[in-house]
């Protein structure tokens, strides 16, 4: 067992022999293992323990055993304690979730003070084939086949060469103890459940499922190199804005997939759809958390989003007589003077939506918003990121471009309304 993790140490270039390594260590089989070889493979070992507090006494039992562990083996160790379910409940995410996002952020943090070359966690082939199997069943591309990679960054993994069954005769052989975790027998937990599934096959099921996954990771590689061969056939950065080019994505051999990596790094999910339309009729978007994509009339166009969605805006309001021979402000700057029954429903301010009709200033009949704003020469980009400020339901303003017709100052009017829209 030694001699082969320290094969695959060497062919997966994850250490150095002069490398300082940060080890995960829970007390399971599986890490007490990784800890064991790694000091006898000769490299200088930090050990670390989270205590997340979500067993009672297995969770003080675990930590107690660590700190007996390292004691024996003469390895420093350090603690940290996490209140994990606070934590899930401020972040609205799962317990599970919860304490992945605490242990590896803490791991990171100790790496740089420690001045560790790596972070080893202790996952091996059983580890690698729930990984697949979990991602198949949410749906996945060639990356989640390819499982947990040997090195990610400054993650290790020295033993995902092995099987669980292989950990545990080493800890046998080494008369070695660990902790087993309750929890683990929990089938209300998916990967729990595929764990218990994997159980019932021949024990080299997970083998050949992990290598399987060893594959993936290779054909990923090819799938980069021929993406980074054809990607300026398919895409062009005009200022801030990426566009792929619809009519040369339909001509390669596979335009679904490879629209897919064109997209992935966008964090778009719904490829299937965005496929679809471009066959469509142009004006259709579609979003990501940090990026919007538009399908036009050659070209799908992705620009990163404003946070829109999240702008407040405030609309400041005075309310005065209006003066004689005042003049007005025009309506393509955020401020604008109208009369004041624009104030007599509640203001509100929204984005342009399909079937929007207004009508401008100095016109007696409504129009469609969408034509009013095409003949401004607006792109749809543009068009998109316009307000409209609402006088109850009715559109008042198009703010930076035209005040409604209903609400301008006539002689008529008496009382008038300063507005100015400011961004909360």
């Amino acid at each position: 067992m030694l001699r082969s993790t320290q094969a695959y140490i060497r062919k997966h270039q994850l250490l150095k022999k002069s490398d300082k390594v940060l080890v995960g260590l829970s007390g399971g089989a599986d890490s007490v293992a990784m800890l064991d070889l790694l000091l006898r493979a000769g490299y200088k070992c930090f050990a670390v323990h989270c205590n997340f507090h979500l067993r009672g006494e297995e969770s003080e039992r675990d930590e107690q055993f660590v700190r007996e562990l390292c004691m024996q083996l003469g390895v420093e160790l350090i603690v940290h304690e996490f209140n994990t379910k606070k934590y899930a409940a401020e972040n609205g995410i799962s317990i599970e979730m919860a304490a992945r996002e605490l242990r590896y952020r803490l791991f990171e943090e100790l790496r740089e003070q420690h001045d560790c070359s790596a972070i080893a966690v202790a996952h091996h082939q059983n580890d690698q084939a729930e990984t697949l199997l979990l991602n198949l069943m949410r749906g996945t591309g060639i990356r989640g086949l390819a499982g947990m990679k040997a090195k990610n960054g400054y993650i290790i993994r020295p033993l995902l060469f092995s099987t669980h069954n292989d950990i545990l005769r080493y800890l046998s052989i080494r008369h070695l103890r660990h902790v087993e975790d309750s929890s683990n027998t929990n089938t209300d937990i998916t990967r729990n459940l595929i764990r218990q599934q994997l159980a019932a096959y021949k024990p080299t099921a997970a083998t050949h499922i992990a290598e399987t996954a060893a594959m993936m990771n290779d054909y990923s590689k090819i799938v980069d190199a021929y993406m980074e061969k054809i990607r300026p056939q398919l895409v062009s950065i005009q200022g801030d804005e990426t566009h792929i080019n619809i009519a040369e994505l339909l001509r390669t051999p596979a335009p679904e997939t490879i629209l897919y990596e064109l997209l992935r790094d966008f964090g778009f999910h719904q490829t299937n759809e965005i496929f679809t339309a471009l066959n469509a009729t142009s004006g259709r978007y579609f979003h990501s958390n940090t990026h919007t994509a538009l399908k036009d009339r050659n070209d799908l166009i992705i620009f990163r989003s404003t946070g829109r969605e999240s702008i407040l805006l405030k609309a400041d309001i005075r309310i005065r007589k209006k003066k004689e021979h005042e003049t007005y402000p025009s309506a393509d700057e955020l401020r604008i003077i109208a009369d004041s029954k624009i104030t007599e429903k509640t203001i509100s301010f929204r984005h342009y939506k399909a079937g929007d009709r207004f009508t401008p200033i100095g016109m007696h009949g409504s129009r469609k918003l969408q034509d009013f704003l095409t003949d401004l020469h607006l792109t749809r980009k543009q068009k998109k990121e316009v307000w409209l400020m609402l006088s109850g339901e009715e559109i008042a303003w198009v703010a930076g471009y035209r005040i409604s017709d209903k609400y301008k100052v006539t002689e008529q009017t008496t009382n008038v309304a300063e507005i100015t829209i400011r961004q909360e």
